[in-house]
């Protein structure tokens, strides 16, 4: 009934109407987060650059702008239109000349971990029809990588929260970090 299945619940056909033909009432229990509408039409989708790195590059920026407004033709439009080219060029300009980048995350997995997660993703990959030998051999490659995976985070999820804790000298705090 619509693109997003959580909105919808409880549908059901109801077959003692008779309408005259081959089609049937439907009954349903709508439920739409207006909320969560209004905050997705009001977010802006336009990327904030870095301002750090905009400080350092100024005549960079300068630059760009400058060559940005020199190809700017404003005749003949109205203010709207205007305002809107010449904001895109800013946030255009500022994009090109300090980009934000995205924050690396941490590496979860150790180094014995990823070839054999690599080894069981090339055994299903090649797999067609595998005889009883080639399905437990899968089977405890799989269970290896579970736990060597299951390892991996806990020790992760440990040393993050030493770390944290020796850095602000409180449990709580590092549990509100982590979500726990």
């Amino acid at each position: 009934m619509t693109s997003a299945n959580t909105n919808t619940c409880n549908i059901q056909v109801i077959n003692k109407i008779n309408v005259g033909s081959d089609l049937r009432m439907v009954r349903a229990i709508i439920r739409l987060n207006m909320g969560l509408a209004r905050i997705r039409l009001v977010k802006s989708n336009v990327r904030i650059a870095d301002m750090g790195k905009l400080k350092d590059n100024v005549d960079n920026y300068n630059l760009e702008l400058t060559s940005r407004s020199s190809m700017l033709n404003t005749e003949g439009m109205n203010l709207e239109h205007l305002n809107d080219v010449i904001a895109r060029n800013i946030t255009e300009a500022s994009q090109k000349v300090a980009k934000k980048q995205k924050e690396s995350k941490p590496e979860k997995l150790s180094t014995k971990t990823k070839p054999l997660i690599q080894k069981r993703t090339s055994m299903i990959s090649s797999a067609t029809k595998w005889n009883e030998r080639q399905k437990l051999e899968y089977e405890e490659l799989n269970k290896t990588v579970r736990k060597q995976v299951r390892e991996d985070i806990r020790k992760h999820n440990a040393k993050l929260t030493t770390e944290i804790i020796q850095q602000m000298n409180s449990t709580k705090r590092a549990d509100k970090i982590l979500n726990i």
